[in-house]
């Protein structure tokens, strides 16, 4: 059981995606979300890492650990 509530655009937002794609995703496995506030549970969650990290490959693991430039606030 998580403490930490994690939000489906939080999710989307993590992975540079949009919520429509992570809802989709969801969608396929369990019962669509309603709306992009939607706090997904362990299970929802532990599909979409699966299927993100499945279909968006690095070619290095130097990408992960390169710096990336501050956003602007």
């Amino acid at each position: 059981m998580s403490f930490q509530k994690y939000r489906l655009r939080d999710v989307a937002t993590d992975f540079g995606t949009n919520a429509k794609e992570i809802s989709e995703i969801v969608g396929k496995y369990f019962e669509k979300p309603k709306n992009n506030t939607q706090v997904l549970t362990d299970e929802e969650l532990n599909v979409v890492f699966d299927r993100v990290t499945a279909t968006h490959q690095i070619a290095s693991i130097a990408q992960v650990f390169a710096v990336q430039p501050a956003k602007p606030p």
